[in-house]
């Protein structure tokens, strides 16, 4: 709030500086122009007239008044142009704000479509979490801008682009801080409370998984997404299931469909916790299914 009230009293400085500049151009044009114009009426017959030290000295005032006027103009056309060249070369803003055509033209150009943001996300799984994308230069975020917040249609549309010029479909989340957070430690608080919550290593997959999504689930498994991949504590799609999920809200049919695919009901975490026992952390009865669907495959 703050800064933006600094901000406003400094545009407004910046406004009130503009038009006293342009206030004193014009009285300082205008008045040496009428000046002259006398001038000249004056002296029509003479074929010599010079111009008064007065009328240069209103001239050179005018031009160092101009200065600011100059300076504000040159900031709006580097600003028109960085934005027009930004539009067509800026990834993240293309994919973010679902813009299909101009994130396809950027790509054709050359640009990475794993392109990472100032916390390690591709924009594969900024798509699939429905995050934000952070630049890494600058800080400038990009938001998810769709006319369905949720609207995995224009989601798939987007990922199959992306999936087509060569996005990584398993790249996990990278740089999240300290590894020793990633492992059992006798005694330590994460050998009994550690949870899925952590998203270093977190792929498109677990994300979809977490976020519920059973569309998002299929279709990246159709496009190849690894079924046991796992993130930094050892938590592949399906422990995390086990942990997130409840047979009602897709959790059944995510389950199913991993389990389809080949996903190991047998694997554990980094903190020694099976399937099972996430599954028994959670309510037991809303995950009667889960367990049964689980049991059977084993």
């Amino acid at each position: 709030m703050a800064f933006m009230g600094m901000f406003l009293a400094f545009m407004a400085v910046v406004i009130v500086v503009l038009g006293i500049s342009a206030l004193i151009v014009l009285i300082c044009f205008l008045s040496s122009g009428l000046i002259m114009l006398g001038i000249r009426k004056k002296n029509k017959d003479s074929g010599n007239i010079k111009t008064p030290w007065y009328v240069i000295t209103l001239r050179v005032i005018g031009c160092i008044a101009a200065l600011p006027l100059i300076a504000a103009f040159g900031v709006v056309i580097y600003v028109l142009i960085a934005s027009a060249v930004d539009k067509r070369t800026n990834l993240p803003r293309a994919v973010m704000s679902y813009d299909y055509e101009q994130a396809e033209s950027i790509l054709q150009n050359g640009a990475d479509p794993d392109v990472r943001d100032k916390y390690g996300k591709t924009l594969l799984i900024c798509m699939t979490n429905h995050d934000s994308f952070v630049s890494v230069d600058d800080d400038m975020r990009y938001d998810c801008r769709t006319s369905n917040y949720w609207n995995d249609e224009e989601d798939i549309k987007m990922m199959e682009l992306l999936l087509k010029y060569g996005a990584d479909i398993n790249a996990g989340v990278t740089g999240c801080g300290d590894e020793n957070n990633h492992v059992y430690e006798e005694g330590g608080w994460h050998d009994i409370y550690a949870n899925s919550d952590h998203y270093c290593g977190n792929t498109p997959l677990i994300y979809a998984v977490r976020d519920r999504s059973a569309e998002l689930v299929e279709f990246l498994i159709d496009n190849g997404a690894d079924v046991n991949q796992s993130n930094a504590c050892g938590f592949t799609p399906i422990l995390m299931c086990a942990d997130m999920r409840s047979d009602d809200n897709d959790g059944l049919e995510i389950a199913a469909m991993l389990m389809e695919e080949g996903a190991d009901p047998k694997a554990v975490t980094n903190f020694h916790q099976d399937i099972y026992w996430l599954l028994s952390r959670q309510n037991t009865d809303e995950n009667s299914r889960i367990t049964a669907l689980i049991e059977s495959a084993l």
